[in-house]
């Protein structure tokens, strides 16, 4: 399954005689940004640039950052490439939609990510595939995860990944979005009862 990244470009910066010069301009800033991490393929259709990556490993998540500060894109979303098959959509849209949920892209600037918990609900009405949501990555706070944890939970996850470390200002990666074993231990308290509360148990 190949990713690729769908950018949206604002209707107020490309409307007039120069779209085209605009259009251009956008797509060549994009090129640009992305040269050093590899071979992007960028076309546009109908106000959207979409980005391909022509290698395998690239760095999609870089990619994505770099892309979201070009002046001219006011949206970015991720999707998978696959066939007009209808067999292979389906099997490409469950193999996607089933990793773990680790929040979305926006322009916000305070977090990580944004935890889409619309999403979670939306998921379970498009797909038959438990839905497994990180709070930790999602916002990139340890100190959110716990009432991220919770809200997911409420809005029916059926599974957390958290991150935990010993010391988390030691920690290599990720240490501003850990929790101790303490911490995490407090949580699952909370979660064990609120999962009874739902009605399921917690494996």
């Amino acid at each position: 399954m190949k990713e690729i990244i769908l950018a949206y470009q604002g209707e107020m910066t490309l409307k007039g005689l120069n779209r085209s010069k605009f259009e251009a301009r956008l797509a060549k800033s994009i090129r640009y940004r992305l040269e050093d991490l590899g071979k992007f393929k960028v076309t546009q259709a109908q106000s959207t640039v979409f980005i391909e990556p022509l290698e395998d490993d690239l760095d999609m998540d870089e990619a994505f950052r770099r892309i979201s500060k070009i002046f001219g894109i006011v949206k970015m979303s991720r999707a998978a490439c696959c066939s007009k098959d209808f067999d292979e959509i389906c099997a490409t849209a469950e193999a996607y939609l089933g990793e773990t949920l680790r929040g979305i892209r926006t322009f916000e600037t305070s977090m990580r990510n944004t935890l889409d918990l619309a999403g979670v609900v939306m998921l379970h009405k498009m797909t038959h595939l438990p839905v497994v949501v990180d709070p930790s990555h999602a916002c990139g706070h340890a100190w959110m995860v716990p009432q991220l944890a919770k809200a997911a939970v409420a809005a029916g996850a059926d599974g957390l990944m958290i991150e935990v470390h010993n010391d988390p200002a030691k920690a290599k990666c990720d240490g501003a979005q850990s929790l101790t074993p303490d911490q995490f231990d407090e949580l699952m308290g909370f979660i064990r009862k609120e999962v009874e509360f739902f009605g399921k148990k917690m494996n």
